[in-house]
């Protein structure tokens, strides 16, 4: 079975101190890319604004949560950045975050970047990410604003992007 690309993603994380994993595509995916009949409308960079309604940085998850979601133990996870560039329908998403485990202060994780294939068809964007375990992920972008959700553990993880 494949993996979707937000743990794909964490798996890079793994080995870290605490195995402390993190959210990269999901929420790092990126979007869009054209149909191949005219301009690429969705091309260039986009910033991580918002994670679950919430304004990035964001804890995305705590204590328990952390390891129903991830399989980790940690205190807290937080989204520090993500920044997405789409280019003639090709993605590079890069994300950064940082965790606490027992009360301590915050420790960064390595920033971690995905790269791949886009589509779009009317508003809904469609991400390839590179590599056979990547799995397929849609997304939609309405103007400047990129909308990508991935279900994780149960958990549906809404992020938005805005074109700069």
């Amino acid at each position: 079975m494949r993996r979707s690309l937000l743990r794909r993603s964490l798996a890079r994380w793994a080995g870290r101190p605490a195995r402390v994993l993190l959210l990269v595509l999901p929420i790092s995916l990126a979007a869009c890319g054209d149909d191949g009949t005219g301009p690429d409308t969705a091309a260039g960079t986009y910033e991580l604004a918002r994670i679950d309604g919430e304004a990035v940085p964001v804890v995305l998850c705590t204590g328990a949560g952390c390891a129903d979601l991830f399989g980790v133990e940690a205190d807290t996870v937080r989204i520090l950045s993500g920044r997405m560039t789409l280019d003639r329908g090709t993605f590079t998403a890069r994300m950064t975050a940082e965790y606490a485990i027992g009360g301590g202060g915050a420790s960064p994780l390595p920033p971690v970047e995905t790269t791949g294939t886009y589509t779009v068809r009317g508003d809904r964007v469609t991400f390839q990410p590179s590599g056979a375990s990547g799995a397929e992920t849609t997304g939609t972008l309405s103007g400047d604003t990129l909308r990508v959700s991935e279900t994780i553990g149960g958990r549906t993880i809404q992020a938005v992007y805005i074109r700069k």
